[in-house]
C-alpha cells in the first residue's frame, strides 16, 4: 500500500495526484493507494481519497504502508521517521 498525505494546510496540491492518477492508468502502480487529501479536491477510480483521516487510523495506515509520499510538512516527515518507513516527497 501507498499512503500519500498532501498535509492540512488549506492550500490545493494537485501534482502528486496527477501524476500518480497517471501512474495507475498506465499500469505502473498497481497497488492500494490511500490518500489524505485535505484541501485538495480530486476524483480518482484508482486512489481512496479522503480529505482528512484520524491521527490513529493515519498512523495505522502508514504502519501498514510500503511506501508514503507526504509534501515533506513536520507532521508527515516525523510519523514516517518513527515508524521507520521509506518516505518520498
Amino acid at each position: 500500500m501507498i499512503v500519500v498525505m498532501l498535509g492540512t494546510f488549506p492550500t490545493e496540491f494537485q501534482r502528486p495526484l496527477l501524476e500518480l492518477e497517471d501512474l495507475c492508468k498506465k499500469g505502473i502502480i498497481n497497488e492500494e493507494i490511500v490518500v489524505q487529501s485535505g484541501h485538495t479536491p480530486f476524483e480518482s477510480s484508482f486512489m481512496q481519497i479522503r480529505p482528512f483521516i484520524a491521527p490513529d487510523e493515519l498512523t495505522e495506515l502508514c504502519s501498514k504502508a510500503r511506501l508514503i509520499i507526504s509534501h515533506a510538512g513536520t507532521g508527515s516527515l516525523i510519523k514516517g521517521i518513527k515508524l521507520e518507513k521509506r518516505l518520498s516527497r
